[in-house]
């Protein structure tokens, strides 16, 4: 059985109501970045969350897609060529 790799980055795709319940869960165990269309400047993000680009975004180790369902082919067209090897990409 092989282990799973110690998660060092998340990146959340969407900062909804489950985006920001996943946040505020997470943020106190891995630092995270959010990159949200609708986020503005202004928005507070909790501690540890920071917002980024989607190219800086999709490098991450595990990216949470929580995004409406019919958002969900243009992102994963946007972000693919962004992957790393070896990414989790999860959907919520």
């Amino acid at each position: 059985m092989t282990s799973l790799p110690h998660i060092h980055s998340v990146v959340l795709f969407g900062f909804g109501a489950i985006g920001r319940l996943i946040a505020r869960h997470l943020s106190p165990l891995v630092p995270m970045t959010v990159h949200d269309q609708a986020l503005l400047h202004t928005d507070a993000l909790p501690v540890n969350v920071q917002s980024g680009s989607l190219e800086e975004a999709a490098a991450s180790q595990l990216v949470i897609l929580a995004v409406p369902v019919q958002s969900l082919p243009a992102l994963c067209t946007a972000i693919g060529p962004h992957l790393r090897s070896g990414s989790i990409v999860a959907d919520v």
